[in-house]
């Protein structure tokens, strides 16, 4: 079984610990990072963030151009299942029916449920493999999984008299292949994390945070011309962006560090030569035995310290919470009658706030606390965090009961404002552990989002079904929902206080 690593940055010889012994202030976790993060020239880490940053936002790009227009051709699929003879389901008003819109809802929810089964049984395996074998690697097969499904997904909807609608369900399993969306958020974030120090690392979230609003902000007007040209057009289009990202990942340079490498090596100058010619088996054990170490560790990891524990449970409820935004499109639709192309504007109009704040408010803020009101970084993160909670748990109760479009529009302001939650709660957690455990931390993240998502496709679409069959302000009952959910992580975050999280990280 190799030895668990040890510090990042830490000399290695035969007094090396094969067990950490706890940090201590020579050798915490955000000093040993910034030891790392200094190994690194200006010139790499900006082409490292750089790069990695345009491959996320033509991801953001391609799944906005390819998602939504087949959000409408599977709308129209299914109208068309009920009233054969539609012609133009984009205008007929029978599509809108609340039998075709709560078939539909169930169609992606359970999309969304399927699609994310793989991220969840392999989000930690890949987040092992990060930490083993590199970053590059991972994000590579990530992106390919990402775009083999969408095409996928493409190529059913495009035959509908050939196959069934549901399969794109089974499609969804294509992920497999580098674990989903959320296995591809947790290695560009420990690629950016791996190139930042401690006092930047929130500012470099902002930075992931903002790339993928940028996206959005390009994106869907980008959509709404494409699909007034033709909905095809904008699909195919969506999915060779997908294709040119993930070739683009190869130019990303590895950010893991050799310190493994280091010690495997010195180990194999001691190794008997007759080791050499042990079985394929027994190196399937070893590494079997090794990764099953890794396993352990993260558990471990979450068993000695509880308050972590509480925090990474709180994404369950984030992420059933942040799911219902996927509705968006499809509620308003359906209660303010607008076009998918008119609706795909909408999002345009969350992002340009949502990028405001990551670009100028919150690295403002970021530098205030840290410098005027001279707060230790873990505490301003918390600070940040739960004034994102809140106004995610405000502006989502807004969205379900907003009777008209100018109510919507300004309960989703309020929403965009919570856009830094994901960012400031990740830089809280990532100060707690040690920077050998920021891949596991991460992968522990997506597991967890992974949870939460897996039930809130199926559970938002209910009671999206359940809120067309009351009528009225019912039917955004999705959204109400969602702000319980989100009630639930403010009530964590709230409830912890940063000093316990200091003394966990000491």
């Amino acid at each position: 079984m190799p030895k668990p690593s040890v510090a990042i940055g830490a000399p290695v010889d035969e007094r090396t610990a094969l067990l950490p012994e706890g940090n201590t202030p020579a050798s915490g976790p955000n000093l040993a990072q910034d030891e790392q993060w200094q190994k690194h020239t200006l010139g790499r880490r900006s082409f490292i963030l750089i790069t990695s940053l345009t491959i996320f936002l033509a991801v953001e790009l391609g799944g906005s151009l390819a998602t939504i227009p087949l959000l409408q051709i599977q709308e129209g699929i299914v109208c068309r299942q009920h009233h054969a003879n539609v012609t133009e389901p984009a205008i007929d008003p029978r599509c809108k029916d609340s039998v075709v819109q709560a078939d539909f809802a169930m169609l992606q929810g359970w999309e969304s449920t399927f699609g994310l089964i793989p991220g969840l049984l392999l989000s930690v395996p890949y987040g092992i493999a990060s930490d083993k074998h590199g970053r590059r690697v991972v994000l590579f097969l990530s992106l390919l999984g990402i775009a083999l499904l969408q095409s996928a997904v493409t190529v059913i909807s495009y035959f509908p008299a050939v196959f069934p609608i549901r399969l794109i369900w089974a499609s969804a399993f294509l992920t497999v292949i580098g674990g989903g969306p959320f296995v591809m958020n947790a290695v560009i974030c420990t690629i950016c994390s791996d190139v930042s120090t401690s006092e930047q690392r929130s500012n470099t979230f902002f930075l992931i945070a903002a790339t993928a609003i940028a996206g959005q902000l390009i994106g869907n007007p980008l959509t709404y011309v494409a699909m007034n040209y033709d909905v095809w057009f904008a699909t195919f289009l969506g999915v060779g962006i997908l294709y040119l990202a993930t070739f683009a990942s190869t130019a990303v340079p590895e950010t893991l560090d050799t310190v493994e490498t280091m010690e495997r090596a010195s180990l194999n100058e001691d190794t008997d030569p007759d080791c050499e010619h042990s079985s394929s088996i027994e190196k399937l054990t070893q590494r079997f035995k090794a990764a099953t170490f890794e396993l352990l560790n993260a558990f471990r990891l979450l068993a000695t310290n509880a308050r972590l524990c509480f925090l990474l449970g709180s994404f369950v409820f984030t992420t059933l919470g942040k799911t219902a935004s996927a509705m968006l499109l499809q509620y308003v639709t359906k209660k303010f009658q607008w076009t998918w192309a008119e609706a795909s504007l909408l999002l345009s109009v969350k992002a340009t706030i949502s990028i405001v704040l990551f670009v100028a408010v919150f690295p403002m803020v970021n530098q205030l606390l840290l410098n005027v009101a001279a707060l230790p970084a873990i505490v301003k993160d918390m600070w940040l965090s739960r004034g994102s909670i809140l106004c995610l748990v405000v502006g989502t109760f807004g969205l379900g009961l907003a009777p008209t479009s100018a109510n919507m529009i300004l309960a989703l302001t309020v929403y965009s404002l919570g856009s830094g939650y994901g960012a400031t709660i990740r830089s809280l957690l990532t100060a707690t552990v040690s920077p050998n455990h920021t891949g596991m931390l991460y992968s522990l993240m997506s597991l967890l989002e992974n949870t939460g998502a897996l039930v809130a496709g199926p559970l938002l679409a209910v009671t999206f079904r359940i809120g067309m069959g009351w009528g009225g302000v019912w039917v955004g009952l999705p959204f109400i929902a969602a702000g319980f959910m989100f009630s639930i992580a403010m009530v964590v975050v709230f409830s912890i206080q940063p000093r316990h999280l200091t003394a966990a990280a000491a």
